[in-house]
């Protein structure tokens, strides 16, 4: 399987007493895909070189994974595209909002409409925050971004005073802006009309702020 190679040289910006020693030689950099270097590290471990060393009743075998690894590969680059086909879909929504709500909640549109929802936050304070807040909302069911919209605006007025008392008492995860990252609030949201709150990933002084804006209590 063909990886791409480079053959580079330092440039002239690399100056210095430290590159002197280096700047006349190549170097080799090979770019390949993670399917391309599994290959490579199979390639590796059954030690032969060149085909002409692999025994004759293993070659067709061999050939034939290796027409395997590249389908693979070939697959993994069509869901890729079909991925960014797919956001660009949702995003082509967003100025029909009664369209853009019937999108099914997934990560990618989740992460759309919290863009579209609120444009001047930043989506997460750390990398997988708003995978987990997708959990929990599918976990309670929520299955379309018309139905989280309408859990949002339900919650709006509480919501707003509870997230300023979270924000005042530093319960909530900020980002390093100190600004309140916008997965968080359909979080809060959530917490606030779900029967079961203590299935949540707040912490405890989070949860019994929260309890003095539920309905129940």
């Amino acid at each position: 399987m063909g990886a791409r190679h480079f053959i580079v040289r330092l440039g002239k910006a690399s100056s210095g007493a430290r590159y002197d020693d280096l700047k006349l030689l190549p170097c080799e950099i090979q770019v390949r895909t993670v399917v391309q270097d599994s290959w490579a590290i199979i390639q590796h471990h059954m030690v032969y070189k060149r085909e002409s060393q692999v025994p004759t009743q293993l070659q067709r075998k061999l050939n034939s994974l290796a027409g395997l690894f590249e389908t693979v590969d070939d697959q993994f680059e069509r869901i890729r595209e079909e991925r960014e086909q797919y956001v660009a879909d949702v995003r082509d929504t967003v100025s029909r909002p009664s369209v853009f709500l019937e999108n099914e909640l997934n990560l990618d549109s989740f992460r759309e409409y919290l863009k579209w929802k609120f444009p001047d936050q930043i989506p997460e304070a750390f990398e997988g925050q708003a995978n987990t807040i997708l959990d929990s909302l599918i976990t309670a069911g929520y299955k379309t971004l018309g139905e989280l919209e309408d859990l949002i605006e339900e919650t709006a007025t509480v919501r707003s005073r509870a997230m300023q008392e979270l924000i005042e008492k530093k319960t909530v995860m900020l980002a390093e802006n100190e600004k309140v990252p916008s997965s968080i609030e359909p979080f809060v949201s959530l917490a606030l009309t779900t029967p079961n709150l203590d299935s949540m990933h707040f912490g405890s002084r989070s949860k019994d702020l929260i309890r003095k804006y539920r309905p129940q209590s």
